[in-house]
């Protein structure tokens, strides 16, 4: 008599072991991906350049005035942002 063992399941060991594999993949996925750090970096790189756009602004005005700073700086609505008078 002989037997005979028709396999027609998955063991639970090797499920255990294709969850653990989908879980590393998705787990790089995320990290790659990172959609939030990536627009952070872009907004920190648009700031940098704003400061540097003041900073280069404030520099020529200096240049133009003899070394002078600006007394106050104004925004285009004509509102005072700074004033150096203090």
């Amino acid at each position: 008599m002989t037997i005979t063992i028709n396999r027609k399941a998955f063991t639970l060991i090797e499920l255990l072991i294709v969850i653990g594999i989908i879980a590393i993949l998705a787990g790089a996925v995320v990290i790659a991906i990172s959609p939030g750090e990536r627009l952070a970096s872009a907004r920190d790189a648009t700031r940098e350049r704003h400061v540097q756009a003041i900073e280069q602004a404030v520099f020529s005005y200096q240049v133009d005035n003899e070394g002078d700073f600006p007394e106050t700086l104004e925004n285009s609505l004509g509102g005072e942002i700074c004033n150096t008078n203090l």
